[in-house]
């Protein structure tokens, strides 16, 4: 069977392909060492091919459920597989500055052992994790050991996120898009920069709720804009000062809806965009393109609720040469399907699946 066909039995039906799956440790650096899951097809000999799988801000880091069916599913195309325990990001923390550190350590390990194949690891990363990756390999450090980047759902310009973030609007070469946004990625700005934002430092009432929310979204695994969520936020907004609940409620809007917009919305946006920026410079990814050394695969979904598919094209003319095509698939979205129902769409979907993991297993050959 080949590495496609065992890639697209497994991710269809997993624990259909044989897999082994361990806990290790990786070194983060000063004596430092922090969990991993490490994925190994069954019956292999090596040495193999590695992938470094990140995990993105959420509350089940390395454990979400997509997470680990990508992971089996790229062991039985017939690579180890590491993903990385990242503690600032399971604890809901916009970090970037972890991100390098991070994917060194991981990918230097992975390229150590005896059962990879020196010089060919490769780094996986979605949506926040993904533009970190592709920053990362502007470290000479990984010169020799990182062969390519595959990136889903990442983003090019910060700025052009929040605002989608908030208003569901997007757009590429002056046409206009609309997608409903998730909210999660709003309560994860204001619970991070809000007090960090001119004109809201007394507002750590509301930070502390949106960091409330995100975690709830994370434990129970379902979309931020749920209306099963209904009852958590109106207690959760209780616990915020009156006169702040008209701003919790641009952050975690109640009803069907979830986009939000006026004059007061653009204002926000443009000063919570600022102050993260402020605070994490590494956000503004597009100031470090040009240094990447590392091919890069980009993908998004047509439906992203987190990321505006836009966001592909902008990186794909961002990083020239380096990139290695951009493909935007109708069938899945931020991290699960995109709203595809009919058969002939869901066969169109599964075939552009098969066409972009073929070249995903073949990226750094």
């Amino acid at each position: 069977m080949s590495s496609l066909l065992r890639f697209l039995r497994e991710f269809a039906q997993p624990g259909s392909v044989a897999v082994e799956v361990a806990e290790t440790t990786y070194d983060r650096g000063g004596g430092r060492r922090d969990p991993a899951t490490l994925y190994h097809p069954a019956r292999a000999r090596g040495p193999l091919p590695a992938w470094v799988l990140l995990h993105g801000i959420t509350w089940s880091g390395r454990s979400h459920p997509q997470l680990i069916r990508l992971a089996r599913a790229l062991s039985a195309s017939g690579s180890v597989v590491m993903v990385p325990e990242i503690s600032e990001w399971r604890a809901l923390r916009v970090a970037p500055e972890i991100a390098v550190p991070v994917i060194r350590a991981a990918v230097l390990d992975l390229d150590a052992r005896a059962d990879t194949l020196g010089g060919h690891t490769r780094i996986f990363g979605s949506s926040f994790g993904a533009t970190q990756a592709i920053l990362a390999s502007a470290d000479a450090r990984l010169d020799g050991h990182l062969a390519a980047i595959a990136s889903w759902g990442g983003y090019a310009d910060i700025h052009r996120v929040v605002r989608f973030l908030f208003t569901g609007k997007h757009e590429l070469d002056g046409r206009g898009y609309f997608e409903d946004p998730d909210p999660y990625g709003r309560y994860i700005l204001g619970a991070n920069f809000l007090t960090a934002t001119d004109g809201f430092e007394d507002a750590s009432d509301v930070a502390a709720a949106l960091h409330a929310l995100a975690a709830e979204a994370g434990r129970r695994g379902v979309s931020a804009g749920s209306p099963i969520y209904d009852g958590f936020k109106r207690e959760t907004r209780s616990t915020v000062a009156p006169e702040r609940r008209d701003l919790f409620d641009l952050f975690a809007p109640s009803g069907a809806r979830r986009a939000v917009d006026g004059e007061r919305v653009e204002r926000l946006v443009a000063a919570l965009s600022a102050a993260a920026v402020g605070r994490e410079p590494l956000l503004d990814a597009a100031r470090w393109f040009d240094r990447v050394r590392a091919p890069v695969l980009l993908a998004h979904g047509r439906h992203d609720t987190l990321v505006p598919f836009t966001e592909c094209e902008r990186l794909h003319r961002a990083l020239g040469p380096h990139s290695r095509g951009a493909t935007v698939s109708r069938m899945h979205a931020h991290a699960g399907a995109g709203g595809v129902r009919s058969v002939p769409g869901v066969l169109r979907g599964w075939a552009s699946l098969a066409r972009l993991m073929n070249r995903l297993i073949r990226l750094d050959r």
